[in-house]
């Protein structure tokens, strides 16, 4: 539907539609050489090519782009836009982009692999190959998977006939470490990563959406709502656009020229329910947030003093994080901040009196920002809440230079680690935790 806002603000076209449409491409901050860096692999045979990113950080535009490319090019595109099928569907899926037709009374279960394999090397006769591009590849089940990499294995003497790119959010990855997907792994050439845009980055993104809308110069975002709608997305593109397009029509409400600061505070009100990203405290009610982070300082830093834990970034994004609940990981920070108070002096998990303890380490990376992205990306993988003894912290293991870690819990004996180590998500578990003893 046409905006609202648009002759308003002397546009011809809506500037923040979700739609991935490739004509608003935005190519700062290293977009524009991922996809050039993509369209490279596919034509040099590179493998397989992984491109990973949180939501809303340009993966499916990417692909789309991608696949518009290669079919001018002469390219054969499968494209999978839902890639939570089991191995037969997900080949039944690619033969019908293909518009390759089979019998199933010829090959049984495996008639549209046997259709694929035959169709391509036909095509290969006249220089035809087939690239097949999966969005949301973290949902794949491992038999899809590994049918992908059987199918790259088709070639001639000359070239391969398939390559393949996967598109998914950093689960992705979790995903591919997995022991039976050990082929598949080895079979990826190049890793991308979609990183959320700086402020000056998000700055351009909205100015480059305007201009490819029509916008001719005019004040429309006034510095002060350029700011605060980057602070609010925190650099999402998804959540830019749609705090964007929120903010111009309340602007519109109000009859005004405009954008300010104002209408943006308006846009993440009424975001509802609120996702991740605008989870903020409350700007209505500032005594009531402040005293929520007092609290949670409170508590972290009586934490770090028992348990001699290096915070880092264990401090929650924000206080709708907190949980109610208590898993075998240890007790998690509960929502009520009375209740904060009262487990405090537990809250450092285990800590004993010897100045002992037991603590899974689920990740060890090189540099500090990898193991902070790294607490952030296993903090999604719990359900109930993040964890609030999940930290990161500088390895005292003797290594040069020593590596960064992320882990969670402060147990009193070995045995209870263990069982908070049992507890943990799948995806945890194929990353091996250890139990670690740390102190006296």
């Amino acid at each position: 539907m046409t905006s609202l806002y648009l002759k308003r603000f002397n546009l011809v076209r809506k500037p923040f539609a979700i739609v991935p449409d490739s004509a608003f491409f935005f190519a700062g901050e290293q977009r524009g050489a991922v996809f050039e860096s993509l369209h490279h692999a596919v034509l040099h045979e590179a493998g397989m090519v992984v491109v990973l990113g949180e939501v809303g950080t340009g993966k499916t535009m990417l692909c789309r782009m991608l696949s518009q490319r290669l079919r001018q090019q002469g390219f054969d595109v499968a494209f999978l836009p839902d890639s939570s099928l089991g191995r037969e569907s997900l080949m039944v899926a690619i033969a019908a982009d293909l518009g390759i037709a089979y019998s199933t009374e010829e090959g049984g279960v495996d008639a549209a692999t046997l259709a694929l394999q035959r169709a391509l090397m036909s095509r290969a006769a006249t220089g035809r190959r087939l690239t097949i591009l999966a969005d949301e590849a973290h949902t794949m089940q491992p038999a899809a998977l590994d049918a992908l990499r059987m199918l790259s294995n088709i070639e001639t003497e000359q070239q391969k006939l398939v390559q393949i790119v996967l598109f998914g959010q950093t689960e992705l990855k979790t995903l591919l470490r997995r022991p039976e997907l050990r082929q598949v792994r080895d079979r990826v050439a190049e890793y991308f990563h979609l990183q959320p845009l700086s402020s000056s980055g998000a700055r351009a993104y909205l100015e480059h959406r305007l201009r490819c809308a029509g916008w001719q110069g005019d004040m429309i975002l006034k510095p002060g709502a350029v700011r605060a709608i980057a602070k609010g997305s925190r650099g999402c593109l998804r959540a830019l656009s749609i705090l964007a397009d929120k903010a111009m029509l309340a602007a519109y409400g109000e009859g005004a020229r405009c954008v300010e600061v104002s209408h943006v505070r308006r846009a993440l009100r009424n975001l509802a329910p609120p996702p991740a990203w605008t989870r903020w405290p409350s700007l209505a009610a500032p005594q009531t947030a402040i005293a929520r982070w007092l609290l949670l300082a409170l508590l972290l830093g009586a934490a770090g003093l028992a348990g001699r834990v290096a915070i880092g970034d264990a401090l929650p994004g924000r206080p709708d994080h907190l949980s109610a609940k208590s898993g075998a990981a240890g007790p998690r920070l509960p929502a009520d901040p009375a209740a904060l108070l009262a487990n405090a002096p537990t809250a450092a998990g285990a800590a004993t009196a010897e100045g002992r303890y037991y603590t899974l380490q689920l990740a060890s990376l090189a540099d500090e920002q990898a193991a902070v992205l790294e607490k952030r990306r296993i903090a999604d993988l719990f359900r109930d809440g993040t964890p609030a003894d999940l930290f990161v912290a500088r390895s005292k293991g003797g290594q040069t230079p020593a590596p960064w870690v992320v882990r969670l819990g402060h147990f009193s004996t070995r045995a209870a680690a263990l069982q908070a180590q049992a507890a943990l998500p799948d995806a945890l578990q194929a990353n091996a935790p250890r139990v670690l003893a740390i102190g006296a």
